[in-house]
């Protein structure tokens, strides 16, 4: 039983308190720093297991998606057939690819080849076509004018009627053509040699009948196995039987198979052993599925985190414990306590920075997603302008074709406009009618008619237009108000102006123009003769649809194209919202279903301003921009950036924020340490200082401190001490010049009081009953405050006693006492005083005032007099001018005599309480003695704002008899 003698006599009488209150101590030292930090550990964690979980699903299902999408015969057959132009034609190993791919699907696919000239090829394994038929199909490809020439044969060919319009628009790819007929998709492909010189060009047709959708699908997924095997699974599932996953090895487990089937309606996402999966839906009705192959994993230094959290808790625990319970006789020193303490108070700032940098995560989002709205913006215009060297180029043709014009004649005019605008209608595709005004006529070239003919002036509104601005250039046309309203020249020539500078403005340029209801994209120019004069006016109108949907395809497919290279690359979209006509979306027609996209796009289109949102499309997040097109006016152009990326520098950050933490605790620790050993000694010193001026002992010297700082407080200190010593004895020294107590007679009632707003104030305060029964009042203030005003005021106070039963009245004994102060006292201070004699008898009050503020007299009725006596303050003049007067209180009146600190104290508006407020004040004590009203007057005082200044007041009461 020796063990129990170790322990302390108090833990053993009171075992549970002590225990209790030990735990308390410990409980405060290490488990709420371990529980603050370890919370925060634990919050960073889950954050970064949710992102890393939303990011791999995200991921998962963009991989789906690209699945897919591969599925789908328009990519799946465009790569194939896109692989298969790229190699050398003619030769071997293009027939062994061509002959492969028609085995795989024998029952769906058409292809005719063509050689360099156009000719079609026949090869042994291609089904015998007509050589005819399919020769006058590619030349309608390469020439849609055809059209109307050779429409029997596009209909025996392909089964549709303008199937080879868009096979001419997007060569080199597979485009959906149409669902009425067994071919459902095509495609138009250029053939070249080693040496990239053209060699031929084929047109496949590929037909849904023959096109089994689970063959492509298993295709795809079959493929990425290939690519992301190693760390995803996939497989697909008929509807029909959920049970079974294709194609076989897919290699999900049974339970894997019921977590998908139990997903609810309309989610994409499941969770398997914690393990990320995925399930989306085909058009055909399929749910492709992907399970990550192994649990999403959490950064390593969050283990190391709490595991070194957890052991520093443990062994502060078993030391501590047993010193609080008092079971050692270890005590914590100065160092030692103030280590912990430095440490214990980083704890809680540090949590806070912790949390502030969580907060501040948020914050910098909103910066990152703000950066990468405006580059959105920035490419999206740039896309929007690149349209413009197109038009260029276009401008420059146009040009060249007209300033070809023979303006020589009437008939040149005619006969060379016919023979240059014909073959430019046929030279671009995308021109839908041309008009050429000339010397009262006109020119129109249409597809119906290529070929142009001549129409008067008065059978198109255009070509009469025209031969208006002719004249009005010409400095020709007359504007005449006499014209009948009916006229339709007038109504031409009456819309002129505006319309008319607006074309001038836009001569040469390919721009949008609504001109007499006709809205389309159009090319205006004037042609002149070697004069400078205008003889013709052209009006290119084109089809804005096919001229922007071509500059469109082209920037799609260079975004496919980075996209493949770059799959974290912003994705780009165009969606039309002309209400006019029915136009294309890009990259895909379905583009436009996508409801985010399109909402977003006609929020652009109304607002005519940048907009911006935060979408999930097909399983992945983005960061959505859109911009109505200026030079694109017909669509919305959207920019979609993948928002993993913001979540990557948003990880980033916060990884930072944790090494930040861990360096702020070491520094804590370093400074803990240094900074206790710095600090114990000179702490002593101060210690030692407090001590004594605790004590009154102010006559104790403190040694220098080895610390500047220190040293310059000991320094402090010990003239503080010095000074506190000096304020001691003026203390003691004011405190007796003060009357201890009032005088209460018969007839009258005498109290003040004076409350210094520092150690020493100004104030003096005094009263003498002398030996013919008369009182001598005394209230005054000296400049400053401390011992030298202290001092004044000791010798005022001597001074009274030897002159005041001699003077004659109180003229004469403030002028002696000027007269001392001056010879013998201190010259630099001033004092304002009031001396009063007072005959108890009488009533009779005789006085003067140097320099002080005016006395109030109450009045039994309550109302308020100011006594104004003028004079000069003490010390201010060898030969200070003063005025006596006499005055005789009525029984029931007060005297009240005061000092400024009154009137300067403030509210908390700044407010000052003033002289009004403080006669206010004291006509508020009326009926009440003496010494009461003093005490409510500092009461009231007090209420009103905080004492700045020395405060003094005397009452002298007569009473009633």
């Amino acid at each position: 039983m020796n063990w129990l003698a170790k322990i302390p006599e108090d833990l053993r009488n009171n075992p549970f308190k002590k225990t209790f209150i030990a735990l308390f101590k410990v409980f405060f030292v290490v488990l709420l720093p371990f529980w603050v930090f370890s919370g925060t550990t634990k919050h960073f964690e889950s954050v970064n297991y949710d992102d890393h979980r939303k990011n791999e699903e995200q991921y998962l299902i963009g991989l789906l998606s690209e699945i897919s999408g591969n599925s789908q015969p328009e990519r799946y057959f465009g790569v194939e057939f896109k692989a298969l132009a790229d190699i050398p034609f003619p030769s071997e190993t293009f027939n062994k690819r061509l002959k492969q791919i028609l085995s795989d699907y024998p029952d769906s696919l058409t292809v005719s080849l063509y050689d360099s000239n156009g000719a079609a090829l026949s090869l042994p394994f291609l089904p015998v076509l007509s050589k005819v038929v399919s020769q006058r199909y590619l030349e309608c490809v390469k020439n849609p004018d055809l059209t109307s020439k050779y429409e029997r044969f596009l209909i025996r060919f392909s089964g549709y009627a303008a199937a080879h319009k868009i096979l001419g628009s997007f060569p080199n790819s597979v485009v959906a053509i149409g669902t009425t007929h067994d071919n459902h998709w095509g495609g138009w492909f250029q053939l070249k040699d080693n040496l990239g010189n053209k060699t031929g060009e084929f047109i496949v047709f590929i037909g849904k009948k023959g096109v089994p959708g689970e063959k492509l699908l298993e295709k795809a997924i079959l493929k990425s196995r290939l690519v992301y095997g190693k760390n995803y699974r996939f497989a697909w599932q008929n509807p029909v039987s959920p049970d079974i996953l294709m194609p076989p090895g897919h290699g999900f487990p049974k339970d894997a198979i019921d977590a998908v089937n139990q997903m609810p309606y309309g989610e994409n996402n499941f969770s398997y052993k914690n393990q990320c999966g995925g399930k989306i839906f085909t058009e055909d009705g399929a749910a492709i599925i992907g399970l990550r192959s192994y649990p999403v994993d959490i950064d390593a230094i969050y283990s190391v985190i709490n595991l070194f959290l957890s052991v520093t808790a443990i062994i502060l625990f078993i030391l501590l414990l047993p010193v609080f319970l008092g079971i050692t006789s270890f005590v914590p020193g100065l160092k030692l306590k103030m280590s912990a303490l430095i440490i214990f108070g980083v704890n809680l700032p540090l949590a806070l920075l912790l949390i502030t940098g969580m907060a501040d995560r948020e914050e910098r989002e909103k910066i990152f997603v703000n950066n990468h709205e405006q580059q959105n913006v920035l490419e999206l215009n740039r896309i929007d302008e690149g349209i413009l060297s197109d038009y260029k180029a276009i401008e420059k043709d146009f040009k060249r074709s007209i300033n070809r014009f023979d303006v020589s004649s009437k008939k040149a005019m005619g006969d060379s406009v016919i023979k240059i605008m014909s073959k430019v209608l046929k030279d671009y595709s995308f021109i839908s009618r041309v008009i050429v005004a000339y010397m009262e006529q006109g020119s129109i070239f249409t597809r119906e008619c290529p070929e142009g003919k001549h129409i008067g002036i008065d059978v198109d509104s255009i070509a009469n237009y025209g031969n208006s601005l002719l004249k009005i250039i010409n400095g020709e046309y007359v504007e005449t108000t006499d014209i009948e309203a009916t006229d339709k020249n007038s109504v031409l020539h009456n819309v002129g102006g505006l319309m008319s500078r607006i074309i001038l403005l836009n001569a040469g340029k390919v721009s949008n123009v609504n001109m007499l209801s006709n809205s389309s994209l159009s090319y205006t120019d004037f042609v002149f003769d070697d004069n400078y004069k205008s003889q013709a006016c052209v009006f290119v109108f084109m089809d804005d649809f096919t001229l922007q949907g071509k500059y469109l395809y082209k920037i799609s497919k260079l975004r496919d194209e980075q996209i493949r290279r770059l799959p974290d690359s912003p994705r780009f979209a165009a969606i039309p919202v002309s209400i006019e006509k029915e136009w294309k979306a890009f990259p895909k027609r379905k583009t436009a279903e996508e409801t985010e996209l399109a909402k977003l796009a006609e929020q652009a289109y109304k607002s005519r301003i940048p907009t911006h949102g935060l979408a999930t499309i097909r399983g992945e997040k983005y960061l959505l921009s859109a911009i109505y097109g200026n030079n694109l006016y017909g669509y919305s152009l959207l920019m979609a950036r993948p928002y993993k990326l913001i979540a990557t520098e948003i990880e980033s950050l916060k990884k930072q924020l944790l090494v930040l933490a861990f360096v702020i605790l070491l520094m804590a620790l370093l400074a803990a340490y240094f900074a206790s050993a710095l600090l114990i000694k000179p702490v002593g010193i101060l210690k030692n200082g407090l001590e004594a001026i605790s004590a009154g002992d102010f006559r104790k010297k403190l040694p220098d401190s080895p610390v500047e700082e220190f040293s310059t407080m000991v320094g402090s200190l010990n003239n503080t001490m010095y000074q506190l010593q000096e304020l001691k004895v003026a203390k003691t020294v004011q405190e007796t010049l003060w009357p201890d107590k009032g005088l209460f007679g018969d007839k009258y009632e005498l109290f003040g009081r004076c409350s210094p707003a520092t150690e020493l104030g100004g104030d003096h305060i005094d009263w003498l009953e002398l030996e013919d029964k008369r009182l001598l009042i005394v209230i005054g203030d000296v400049t400053g405050h401390g011992v030298a005003p202290a001092m004044v005021q000791a010798s005022v106070k001597v001074w009274l006693a030897l002159f005041a039963h001699k003077a004659a009245d109180s003229v004469s004994l403030v002028k002696e006492i000027n007269r001392l102060h001056i010879t013998h006292g201190a010259k630099k201070f001033f004092m304002t005083a009031w001396f009063g004699y007072y005959t108890p008898d009488t009533g009779e009050l005789e006085f003067t005032s140097a320099g002080h503020p005016y006395p109030l007299i109450l009045k039994s009725t309550g109302e308020i007099e100011m006594v104004k006596v003028p004079g000069m303050p003490i010390g201010s003049n060898v030969k200070i001018r003063l005025k006596g007067e006499k005055r005789v209180l009525d029984p029931g009146s007060s005297l009240i005599l005061y000092t400024d600190g009154f009137a300067e104290v403030q509210n908390a508006s700044g407010e000052m309480l003033g002289f009004e407020g403080f006669s206010n004040i004291c006509a508020s004590t009326v009926g009440m003695n003496a010494q009461d009203a003093v005490e409510d007057i500092f009461a009231k005082a007090a209420l009103w704002g905080a004492q700045n200044d020395d405060q003094t007041v005397i009452i002298l009461q007569r009473k009633n008899l």
